[in-house]
């Protein structure tokens, strides 16, 4: 851009005076959120343009035109948008052209979550709701990711049972608590959506997510319809096709709860009942946690194609494509929930926080992952009376 193009014909003594031809800069992109520097760049040329600056040009190309030109079906873009994962806004900024930034409102700023996405590896799901493909162990260990001394890991849900609905998505979101001193970094390396299903079938999908990630805990919604896969949990649950058998669980945070299960049953549970009091410790909690840098988050889908073409030959002609979705999917999910935050927006209501989505935003990504921090939050409170307690030891030996 600094030096002007000199064509081989200007050393010709005829063309001594032809004019030094102005250098232009062309910047060809899909449209991004507004705290990416592009948005930046389309907006000071738009100004320009504006103006009256005729160097300056900036358009808005969207879907409409391609499908005006033939060369994209109507028919692609109703399956783009019926879509059980639609998401709303990443469908604005890829196929129609829109910057998208946060609300005055928005409980949660994009700029804070942006910074969150930090992980490279992502647990892969290969089956249904599971992390190994029939009990292929090839496929699990290539993927897995071994635990830490002294990491805890948890697995979360926001339930929903009955399906078809839009909102009706189950979400498993799977954080790995790394220890920091008196503190955990949540490490949060899959978000698993699934659509309605019976509290039986998301029961034995939690089990297998629950063996295969090698989790500690469960933070399960416990009110409304998750009360159905509760009641399933802490029953012995069949798998046939591994051909095993997961034992019962039960809550160990309330006692009424824990009365339903039988007196064998795994004490795993932390159940999640919300409340106006409870909603706004959550929010408070997983904000905090944003702001302090405890929540790390998946890096961006295009550095995540990068990520597993480099390490697990996501490129090669054997890698199908099912896999190849299989393996973007935690990054497209992160994507996902970080839409899901910055759409919520808050409200005091007798001193406490309420959040509420915009128009047809979900939240089921926030809660499942806000029910992992709150349980989180819990350990580390037992962390803390750990490692005080051998302060104390120490002084006195």
């Amino acid at each position: 851009m600094n030096v002007s193009r000199t064509p081989g014909f200007k050393n010709k003594p005829e063309y001594k005076d032809y004019p030094v031809e102005p250098n232009v800069e062309i910047i060809l992109t899909s449209a991004h959120y507004k705290s990416n520097w592009v948005y930046d760049k389309w907006r000071s040329s738009a100004n320009q343009m504006f103006k009256g600056n005729s160097d300056y040009f900036a358009v808005n190309l969207g879907y409409e035109l391609s499908m005006e030109e033939g060369l994209l079906p109507e028919k692609f873009i109703k399956q783009v948008m019926a879509e059980d994962d639609f998401d709303p806004i990443g469908f604005s900024m890829e196929y129609e052209a829109i910057f998208y930034g946060s609300s005055e409102r928005a409980y949660f700023k994009l700029e804070d979550l942006q910074k969150c996405r930090t992980i490279k590896k992502p647990l892969v799901v290969f089956d249904e709701g599971t992390l190994s493909s029939g009990g292929n162990k090839t496929k699990l260990n290539k993927f897995k990711i071994p635990k830490m001394t002294g990491e805890k890991r948890i697995l979360s849900a926001d339930i929903a049972v009955s399906g078809g609905d839009a909102n009706d998505n189950s979400i498993f979101t799977m954080t790995r608590l790394i220890p920091n001193g008196e503190e955990y970094k949540r490490q949060i390396v899959n978000i698993v959506s699934m659509n309605g299903g019976t509290g039986a079938k998301q029961a034995l999908t939690l089990k297998r997510l629950f063996h295969d990630f090698e989790a500690d805990f469960i933070a399960l919604d416990c009110i409304g319809v998750g009360i159905a896969v509760h009641d399933e949990l802490i029953k012995v649950t069949r798998d046939d096709e591994r051909d095993v058998e997961y034992e019962p669980w039960k809550v160990y945070n309330d006692e009424a709860l824990a009365d339903r299960a039988p007196s064998n049953a795994l004490p795993i549970i932390f159940a999640v009942k919300g409340t106006a009091d409870l909603n706004h410790e959550i929010a408070i909690k997983m904000r905090t946690a944003i702001e302090n840098g405890k929540i790390e988050l998946l890096i961006n889908d295009i550095e995540g194609r990068d990520y597993m073409g480099e390490k697990f030959d996501f490129d090669k002609k054997d890698s199908s494509s099912e896999m190849q979705a299989r393996m973007l999917a935690p990054f497209l999910q992160t994507s996902a929930l970080i839409n899901e935050m910055v759409n919520l927006e808050y409200e005091l209501i007798n001193g406490k926080i309420r959040l509420r989505e915009r128009g047809k935003m979900r939240k089921d990504r926030y809660s499942s992952l806000a029910y992992g921090n709150l349980l989180a939050s819990r350990l580390e409170e037992d962390l803390k009376d750990n490692e005080s307690d051998y302060d104390f030891g120490l002084f006195f030996n």
